[in-house]
């Protein structure tokens, strides 16, 4: 049975960046009265990065999935 270090680190980095944005983006002090036709920059940067988590879902399946035919064998 191999370990697959790179998948491992990148799922540990996007486990520790989607905490982090999800955290910046509720930390945001004017989140309720945010005017969403015109939202500030950094709100729309956090947001687009966000939508970048459907990444470590395949990611991390693509990890469980390989180490599931592993010890199948």
């Amino acid at each position: 049975m191999t370990r697959l270090r790179s998948l491992d680190l990148l799922r540990g980095f996007g486990v520790m960046l989607m905490v982090f944005l999800h955290g910046a983006l509720y930390h945001y002090g004017r989140l309720q009265q945010l005017d969403l036709l015109d939202p500030p920059l950094i709100v729309t940067l956090i947001g687009f990065l966000l939508m970048w988590g459907g990444l470590f879902a395949v990611l991390s399946g693509a990890a469980h999935a390989i180490r599931a035919v592993e010890r199948l064998d």
